[in-house]
């Protein structure tokens, strides 16, 4: 597995990621991981428009993706659209040290925690979860911001 990055965004890939963290990680190859996503017929071509020349796309569920994952020899991303998705694939298997959590935008039943971070009890659960295991969380919306430990945001110690 080359992994390069591992994020959270519930916009999953879109200009941010596309114009900054595509750019700074330099991956070959994306992997979205969500199932809503892997089952929506125009979202691949979609996505491969929008990604530079050279830089291939894989839309898979959230079964499929650690099997991909593991398998890649490219320098590769992967997107995730919440923190249970991320979670989801670490428990099958994905090895990951970082998850960088990037956009997670207010919806009804989420609190502001960061200006780009909004959690609800069960993104919650899910990052400490994710901590538990020993993967180090950040909060970062794009590259060149310096990144916060999640760890005293999410015990509430700041």
């Amino acid at each position: 597995m080359a992994l390069v990055g591992f994020r959270i965004d519930d916009r999953l890939l879109h200009g941010q990621v596309v114009e900054n963290w595509i750019e700074a990680l330099r991956p070959r190859r994306v992997v979205v991981a969500n199932d809503a996503a892997a089952s929506d017929p125009i979202l691949p071509e979609l996505y491969r428009a929008a990604l530079p020349p050279g830089v291939a796309v894989e839309l898979r569920s959230l079964v499929e993706a650690p099997a991909a994952i593991q398998a890649a020899r490219d320098p590769l991303l992967v997107l995730v659209g919440s923190p249970a998705d991320a979670l989801a694939l670490v428990t099958n298997g994905v090895l990951v040290e970082r998850i960088v959590v990037g956009g997670l935008h207010h919806a009804p039943g989420r609190e502001k925690l960061l200006e780009f971070v909004y959690l609800g009890a069960p993104d919650r659960a899910a990052l400490v979860a994710l901590s538990e295991r020993g993967v180090a969380l950040v909060a970062q919306d794009v590259p060149r911001r310096h990144p916060i430990d999640m760890g005293p945001l999410l015990t509430g110690a700041r």
